[in-house]
């Protein structure tokens, strides 16, 4: 994605918004800019698939009812169809909230329905549901190692295979992080200073917790060690 306009927080969250009201558009930029929510705007199925393809969207909202004929349902089939395997979360906006409504977006696979007109603090609620709702179904990867250079090229390697990273360069915090990221597997280095990836892994196993729990063993010594026999 291409980098956020001067003056935005690098670490915005990118959320596409449909709608053809440029003074909507408008009033949700300013809003989201507050709380941290980079807009980027689209008018019509054709500018919500390019702004799918240039941009890292961390999901969408779209207007229910649009002009020129354009289907609020069918655009967020296109996008879900624009990448299967990274599908961003999509809620849907209107004025009218009516029951027939609320059903049609049900049935369309509506994250959420969001009435007009939208205030920041709403936004940001919605949009921190949308996003937290979508990290819950990447699988969590952690990854540990004290080469911060090595750990920063697998996060270049694995940002855009659609997971969950945690990149940790000190071990004896790994414990803690395991808990609290809930990973589904954990990438070790063996040889890290004071704690190497056996003990660590080896605590993993003494855990009814985490006993079960993927481990893959990270190295640059190719020899075959006895130390992995018990683990």
């Amino acid at each position: 994605s291409g980098p956020p306009p001067p003056g935005e927080p690098s670490s915005a969250v990118n959320v596409l918004v449909v709608d053809d009201d440029p003074t909507f558009l408008a009033h949700v930029a300013l809003v989201g800019r507050e709380h941290l929510i980079r807009v980027v705007p689209a008018r019509n199925l054709a500018e919500a698939l390019e702004a799918a393809r240039s941009h890292r969207l961390d999901c969408a909202i779209v207007d229910i009812y649009l002009e020129r004929g354009e289907d609020a349902f069918e655009i967020a089939r296109a996008l879900r169809a624009s990448n299967v395997e990274a599908q961003i979360p999509i809620s849907f906006i209107s004025g009218n909230t009516s029951l027939p409504l609320r059903i049609a977006v049900a049935h369309a696979g509506g994250s959420q329905f969001l009435q007009k007109p939208i205030s920041g603090p709403e936004l940001a609620t919605a949009v921190r549901h949308l996003v937290a709702r979508n990290e819950q179904l990447k699988p969590r990867v952690l990854i540990v190692d004290d080469d911060e250079a090595f750990l920063a090229n697998m996060k270049r390697l694995l940002e855009g295979e659609n997971l969950s990273l945690l990149m940790l360069a000190d071990p004896r915090s790994a414990l803690d992080e395991i808990e609290r990221f809930r990973p589904d597997i954990v990438l070790l280095d063996v040889v890290m200073p004071e704690i190497n990836g056996f003990d660590v892994c080896r605590v993993l196993r003494a855990s009814e917790r985490w006993k079960d729990l993927p481990v893959l063993f990270l190295t640059v010594r190719l020899a075959y060690t006895p130390q992995t026999r018990s683990l």
